[in-house]
């Protein structure tokens, strides 16, 4: 096996020979770019257009190809993003329940992080559910039998149906769970003590069934010390897919996160949060039609509604995961001008992964301000939501 470092954003890695196995493994990942070289040897780059970071494992024995992504922010800051944009309805993340060691990586930190959170969560009793159990038994009538009269059994083969409930752990919480940490083990390089923690996970869960198609947990008092691992292992198993070129029959392990889903996901949650104390609501991922024809459809990340003011939104906001003042700035401020004429809309608001101006810049086109906000994502999480106040407070023009 071959092992292969990128960095998110870097450019291409210095060349290497492939046999002619690894490199057929090489090419049927999209998440990296590659070429040949007239020399025979092979580089290959992160993607720059759908960034994932992680790590991914491609083919087997000696023909296997280990891809590391590392990302251009600390480990320690993305999984404080993944763990908030993970969080449902009332769930709280705490990342301080989480350290994350920066000489591990990314996927090692991952997975040592949930093995520690699920051992926490099953510390004490494991959550159990109800489940609604059928049977078919014999059944005793109460009265109606004596000295007179004694009780002769049913009639031979005579049984009757009947249904209860029954408490099991077989529920979508712990499914969650195994399903994690069976991923997880799949995973290369890992410590042999993260490994000892993700199997001590699927022990304690013994006899627990897969995840059932369209299924979810739901936030409530009684999974409230799972929250953490859960959000861990939602973050896991959403990155545990890859698109492959065409069916190679390549078999491929791994743990890939999509940076601008994450921020997407990050601003979102954390803008919702950080809206609540002015009223009104956010609306996450809308989708409308442009056209009278119902043909051109357009998918908003956020939309601000105003108190009292339900029928249009007061903003709109699309997080994208670039640099403020990149190229195709002309084109992201025009897509968000039609996007608020479209919905009668005054406001919007573009929200950078970083950028070189310290303050927001605005824009005024037609009655319509379309403003540029960027985040510092490399900053501590208490500075970072911070930084999302702020915006908050400009969306609702509120004092900040």
């Amino acid at each position: 096996m071959i092992e292969i470092s990128l960095a998110e954003g870097a450019g291409w890695s210095p060349p290497c020979r492939l046999t002619a196995g690894q490199a057929a493994a090489a090419a049927s990942v999209k998440e990296v770019e590659h070429r040949s070289l007239a020399s025979g040897e092979w580089q290959f780059q992160a993607h720059r257009q759908a960034p994932k970071v992680g790590a991914v494992r491609l083919g087997s024995g000696e023909d296997a190809v280990l891809f590391r992504i590392s990302p251009k922010i600390p480990v320690a800051r993305l999984m404080f993003m993944a763990g908030y944009a993970e969080q449902r309805a009332s769930a709280r993340w705490d990342d301080a329940g989480v350290p994350a060691r920066e000489e591990e990586g990314l996927v090692a930190a991952v997975a040592r992080a949930f093995g520690r959170a699920a051992q926490r969560a099953l510390r004490h009793d494991v959550l159990l559910g109800l489940r609604d159990a059928g049977d078919e038994v014999a059944v005793i009538r109460a009265g109606g039998y004596g000295k007179d009269r004694p009780w002769q059994g049913p009639p031979p083969g005579v049984a009757f149906p009947v249904s209860y409930d029954d408490f099991t752990p077989d529920i979508p919480e712990n499914r969650f769970l195994v399903a994690a940490a069976r991923e997880l083990r799949r995973l290369p390089g890992l410590r042999r003590d993260v490994r000892s923690m993700l199997d001590s996970v699927e022990q304690r869960l013994s006899g627990v069934g897969d995840i059932k198609p369209g299924e979810n947990w739901v936030p409530s008092r009684l999974n409230a010390n799972y929250y953490t691992a859960l959000s861990l292992a939602g973050l896991v198993l959403r990155g545990n897919s890859y698109e492959m070129d065409g069916d190679t029959g390549v078999r491929a392990d791994g743990l890939l996160i999509s940076m601008p889903h994450l921020f997407q996901d990050f601003t979102g949650r954390a803008l919702g949060s950080a809206l609540r104390q002015y009223g009104g609501h956010l609306r996450l991922r809308q989708e409308h039609h442009l056209d009278d024809e119902g043909i051109i459809r357009a998918q908003t990340d956020a939309e601000y509604y105003a108190p009292g003011a339900p029928a249009s939104p007061a903003a709109i906001i699309d997080a994208k995961y670039t640099v403020l003042g990149a190229k195709g700035r002309s084109g992201r401020v025009q897509q968000m001008i039609s996007y608020c004429y479209m919905l009668g809309c005054p406001r919007g608001y573009l929200v950078y992964a970083q950028g070189p101006e310290s303050a927001p810049v605005s824009h005024t086109v037609g009655g319509i301000v379309i403003t540029e906000y960027p985040l510092s994502l490399d900053h501590p999480p208490k500075e970072l939501l911070t930084q999302i106040d702020v915006l908050a407070a400009a969306i609702a023009q509120k004092p900040a």
